[in-house]
Parts: structure tokens; C-alpha cells; sequence
């Protein structure tokens, strides 16, 4: 009886199975991050004009190079800023108008930062390298460093009082942080959760003052001489030449001759 021989199932490429499942899950992230580009195109879109003297007033003050628009909408949450070249400011209608100065000082430090061109560019590495675990902590934490950049450029030129005041502005609108639209603008409260951090730096933060700069300054270039020093040979005096090294005289091969061998002493 003949055996019929089963055909062999074909091996599995898993180098195929993983490329394929890295290409879906980029195409995931980037539908995503469209829809979301397309939904807050269309928010941004209906915001109006703010026709008010005291935000015009503001912008005359503090002018940029770029012209900077400023317009309120009753559909976001918190003020928000996007637009790299021509960049835009959104308010929420209805803030409170003590709050204008803080908040355009911190909209206007993103703004001179280029954070709305980092944080879509951010975003595009998150979708490409959704499988990288250290890429999740890069977002998030350059999000974080964002904000806390920007508070500092702001608190450079408040005293005491208006820094209080500004502590307050954030706790004032972290209560109504977006959702969904924060993902390719930058806002003035990005997280909740990264509030606490952001309010103790305003409480601690301390001006450095000249001579802290001038520490700074010194240090710096005793690093830099330090390196340099160490990285050159320092020359040595011409030393004269040691005299030649006697040649040794050459060894005998060991073989004896006639004369060389004793004479025998011969009666007479």
C-alpha cells in the first residue's frame, strides 16, 4: 500500500506579520491625528475677531514679527494657539478680561517658541513609532517641558503679586481643560495632572540675579580651559642622543682546531 505524502504547510514569516502590524498601527495613528486636524480646522474656522481695545492695546505693546490674529470661539474650553507661519490665538468667549494679560504672555511665548510647528511634528513621530514605549515618554514629556518653558518666559518679567496672579489664571482655566484639541495645539493647560508641578514652580521660581550669572559664566570657562589644557602634550627639551650600543663580539661555533688541542710531551 502507497502512502500518500501530505503536502508541507508553508513557515510563517514573522518578519512580514510584524511589518504589516507596525504599517496598521501607523495607519491607525495618522487616520486619527487627521480626523482631529480636520475636527478642530472646522472649530478654528468659526472662531470670529476679537474686536476688543484692551487685546489690541496688548498686541501693540508686545508686537512679533509674525502678525498674530486673535479670535474667540464659544466652542473651545481654554485659550489655545496654532499656526506656525501665521499663527493664531483662540479665546473662549466669555473670559474673564483680568485674565487677558497673563494669558496672551504665555500664548505669545509659544508662539516665539515655534511649539504649534513642534507639537504636530511630535505627533507624526508618535503615530510612525507607535510600538516604542520611550517614544510615549518623549510626547509626553516634551508636552511638559513645553509649558513649563513657556511659564518661565512669562514669569522673567512679573513681580511677585502678578506671578500670584498668574498661578491663579491657571487654576482659573484648569478647570475647563479641552479635550480632543489638544493634540496638535498648544493650550494654556495642557494637564490636569501636570498643574501641581506647574504651580510650584511658580511659587519657587527665583530670578537669577548677576552674580549667580557671573558664577555661571566662569565656570563654564574653567570647564572649557580645563579640556583644552588636558588635550594638549606639553613639549619636552631636545635630550641628546644615547650613545650607540656596543656591538657584542661574535660567538665561536664551538669547533676546535689542531692547534688548539694540548701537545703530548715527548721523552728525549
Amino acid at each position: 500500500m502507497v502512502r500518500e505524502k501530505l503536502p508541507s504547510l508553508p513557515s510563517l514569516d514573522w518578519t512580514a506579520v510584524l511589518l504589516l502590524l507596525w504599517a496598521a498601527g501607523m495607519v491607525l495613528g495618522l487616520t486619527w491625528l487627521a480626523a482631529v486636524h480636520l475636527r478642530s480646522r472646522r472649530i478654528y474656522a468659526a472662531a470670529l475677531p476679537a474686536e476688543d481695545e484692551e487685546i489690541r492695546a496688548w498686541q501693540a505693546a508686545n508686537p512679533l514679527r509674525r502678525p498674530v490674529q486673535v479670535r474667540v470661539s464659544d466652542r473651545v474650553a481654554s485659550p489655545l494657539t496654532y499656526g506656525a507661519v501665521y499663527p493664531v490665538v483662540v479665546l473662549p468667549r466669555g473670559m474673564d478680561r483680568d485674565l487677558l494679560p497673563c494669558v496672551l504672555a504665555h500664548e505669545y511665548a509659544h508662539i516665539r517658541r515655534f511649539d504649534a510647528l513642534r507639537k504636530p511634528l511630535l505627533a507624526l513621530a508618535l503615530c510612525v513609532h507607535w510600538f516604542n514605549p520611550l517614544v510615549w515618554a518623549m510626547y509626553v514629556l516634551a508636552g511638559r517641558d513645553m509649558e513649563l518653558a513657556c511659564d518661565e518666559a512669562v514669569m522673567k518679567g512679573l513681580t511677585a503679586p502678578e506671578r500670584r496672579r498668574y498661578g491663579e489664571t491657571l487654576l482659573a482655566l484648569a478647570a475647563r481643560a479641552p479635550r480632543g484639541l489638544g493634540s496638535l495645539a498648544v493650550t494654556l493647560c495642557e494637564e490636569k495632572k501636570q498643574l501641581k508641578e506647574r504651580l510650584y514652580c511658580i511659587v519657587k521660581y527665583k530670578k537669577s540675579g548677576p552674580m549667580v550669572i557671573f558664577l555661571s559664566l566662569v565656570l563654564t570657562a574653567a570647564v572649557g580651559a580645563c579640556a583644552m589644557v588636558n588635550g594638549v602634550k606639553p613639549a619636552t627639551p631636545n635630550e641628546p642622543d644615547p650613545p650607540p650600543e656596543e656591538e657584542p663580539p661574535p660567538e665561536e661555533d664551538g669547533q676546535m682546531t689542531l692547534g688548539d688541542m694540548p701537545q703530548e710531551e715527548t721523552a728525549t
